[in-house]
């Protein structure tokens, strides 16, 4: 087992408080489901960092951000735990907006990895990312031509 949780030996009590934690954890989830206001509070940093991202690109995107909220309410059979109104939503810009959320998946893959005790790998995203995008030695140079190398492919650092 602790070859499978990549643990050193004697390290087992950790992997098994780490169980414990996840089972109290997945009790409590249980729990809250019956109380609106403590879901509510669970969900609260979630809901915020998913509301911001929307505000964020949202200003970016020239889509007028007017109201940002994450006070939960009820709206017809269901709750809203978040919203935020744009006054410039158009075709072109909706599309990033809804999916601005999306943003946080580094972040929570990051965060999950802390939790295991490992540092980030970047180089497997930055590799994947370099691999697809297209080389000029893959494309012949015309003759009587120097071909320069390509310029950097956006977000190349970031990942």
């Amino acid at each position: 087992m602790e070859h499978l949780w990549g643990l050193g030996g004697g390290s087992r009590n950790v992997a098994l408080g780490y169980l414990a934690a996840m089972a109290g954890m997945l009790w409590l989830l249980n729990q809250a489901r019956r109380s609106f206001w403590l879901v509510s509070l669970l969900a609260l940093p979630g809901t915020f960092c998913h509301e911001l991202c929307h505000w964020l690109v949202g200003t970016a995107l020239n889509g007028q951000p007017l109201r940002f909220t994450v006070l939960p309410r009820r709206e017809g059979r269901g709750y809203v735990l978040g919203s935020v109104a744009l006054g410039n939503l158009r075709w072109y810009n909706a599309f990033f907006i809804g999916l601005a959320p999306l943003l946080l998946l580094p972040l929570a893959y990051g965060l999950f990895l802390w939790r295991l005790g490992r540092a980030p790998n970047s180089a497997g995203p930055r590799r994947a990312w370099s691999s697809s995008w297209p080389t000029w030695s893959s494309r012949p140079c015309p003759p009587g031509r120097t071909c320069a190398s390509p310029p950097a492919p956006p977000l190349a650092g970031c990942c």
